[in-house]
């Protein structure tokens, strides 16, 4: 998808304002996992309110490590740790009938959370999923030309250069309608 990339590298810009103690930057990356944990955490403690409250523990523990978040590459395995750590406290804390993990092999742990979009490259699979519909408003919305030139640069692969022959525009011209349109962008995915 051709914004794909830029969610990922908004994800990664969120990780590193959260490691410098950015508040809103816990709240936008609570927005983009919050449901997917729930769901994980469901899987594992079969009650929602006590899913729900695992699922704030996460969030809790999240921005209690976040000066230690600087070397995370993969935020999305980070929170299914902490979330199924919190999980498996809780069942054994509760002395209920635990899964017993050992005897499952990662893809089955995998397809019980339905979590294949939180592996490591897949997470821009499911962020592009949760805010899929988002970007193509955003993307109908913007001016027909500065939608071209994005679509041409980011979904086409184009170099600005080629762009600005292609359109008989300058160069300089093309940089901010792409800048234009990943400000929008922006704007959409994190408000």
């Amino acid at each position: 998808m051709i914004v794909v990339y830029e969610i990922c590298a908004m994800l990664r810009g969120l990780i590193v304002q959260l490691s410098s103690g950015n508040s809103r930057a816990l709240r936008d990356i609570m927005d983009v996992y919050q449901k997917r944990l729930y769901k994980y955490a469901l899987q594992y403690v079969k009650n929602e309110f006590v899913a729900e409250e695992i699922v704030e523990d996460v969030f809790v523990a999240l921005w209690n490590k976040h000066t230690e978040l600087k070397d995370v590459e993969d935020i999305s395995g980070f929170l299914l740790v902490i979330t199924r750590n919190l999980c498996l406290n809780y069942l054994r804390k509760e002395h209920l009938e635990m899964i017993d993990l050992a005897s499952l092999t990662e893809e089955q742990i995998y397809q019980r959370g339905n979590l294949y979009v939180l592996e490591d490259e897949t997470l821009c699979s499911l962020v592009s999923k949760d805010y899929e519909a988002k970007l193509n408003n955003v993307l109908n919305k913007l001016p027909e030309k500065t939608r071209q030139i994005f679509l041409l640069s980011r979904r086409d692969g184009l170099k600005n250069k080629e762009i600005a022959e292609k359109m008989q525009l300058l160069e300089k011209s093309i940089e901010y309608h792409i800048t234009k349109a990943l400000l929008e962008i922006r704007k959409a995915i994190f408000e």
